[in-house]
């Protein structure tokens, strides 16, 4: 909503469409418009290429499919324009840090900064962070150009 209200087109993907109605129903509230809700499962890694400039993946790819994760990341590349840009927060799992929740996928140490070899970093660390939860946990966290 935010991006929308500064006069982007946003397209807002979720696997629960209840989630997406209720933004819908929100959106309608406040009289917006640029914003497309779609339901959709990042599992797929079915993005249409070259059609996004920003593409906002936060404290999501740790409730993916670890084996489609290399696929996942490769798609979201892929649609992103020559130029764009992506802002990952994701939970880590590392030797020192050891994840206390049990998430489906989390990141190892450098595994998101190396599957973004050739992108240009505009922000990256692998920092302590608190859950709404209370959790501590390390995550990798990136702003990066294609």
């Amino acid at each position: 909503m935010y991006l929308a209200q500064r006069g982007y087109e946003v397209t807002a993907v979720d696997t629960n469409a209840n989630a997406l109605q209720a933004l819908q129903a929100i959106v309608q509230d406040e009289g917006l418009s640029g914003i497309d809700p779609r339901v959709y499962d990042l599992n797929e890694a079915r993005l249409v290429a070259d059609e996004y400039d920003f593409i906002v993946c936060t404290v999501t790819l740790m409730f993916l499919n670890p084996n489609k994760m290399p696929a996942i990341i490769a798609n979201m590349q892929e649609a992103t324009k020559k130029g764009g840009h992506h802002l990952i927060v994701c939970a880590m799992d590392t030797q020192a840090y050891p994840c206390p929740v049990n998430f489906p996928f989390t990141m190892g140490e450098g595994e998101l900064k190396k599957a973004y070899e050739g992108w240009e970093f505009l922000t990256y660390n692998e920092n302590l962070g608190t859950m709404h939860n209370g959790a501590r946990l390390q995550f990798a966290t990136m702003l990066a150009r294609k």
